[in-house]
């Protein structure tokens, strides 16, 4: 009888074990997708601060150079696309991460405990 209840603390300490190391590797997914919609936000964003000073100071080219904007301006658009990209993919998967950290969470009262 004593052996079944070691084996059984072992194996509850085990899994819990187990459980945090999971939460971890949640965690740390969780804070690399974070880091990849502050990146999507930084090239939103300074896209459309370049945009706004080219437009807002009108430097941009004329007459024979017109041509030369077009560039820039398929540049930016670009950049802001990604940024949107980047923005919407991060926020799908911290959405799914979370919801697996929420099962986890429920599963173990211990670990609810744990997490603020």
């Amino acid at each position: 009888m004593y052996n079944s209840c070691v084996q059984k603390s072992t194996l509850d300490k085990d899994g819990e074990e187990l459980t945090l190391a999971e939460l971890q590797v949640l965690m740390s997914q969780l804070r690399t997708q974070l880091s990849i919609m502050r990146t999507g936000v930084a090239a939103l964003v300074g896209a459309l601060s370049i945009a706004f000073l080219i437009l807002a100071n009108q430097w941009t080219f004329r007459g024979d150079w017109a041509w030369l904007n077009m560039p820039f301006y398929i540049m930016l658009t670009v950049l802001v696309c990604v940024g949107l990209w980047s923005m919407v993919a991060a926020e799908r998967k911290l959405i799914a991460i979370n919801k697996i950290i929420h099962k986890i969470e429920r599963k173990d009262k211990h670990i609810e405990e744990l997490i603020v």
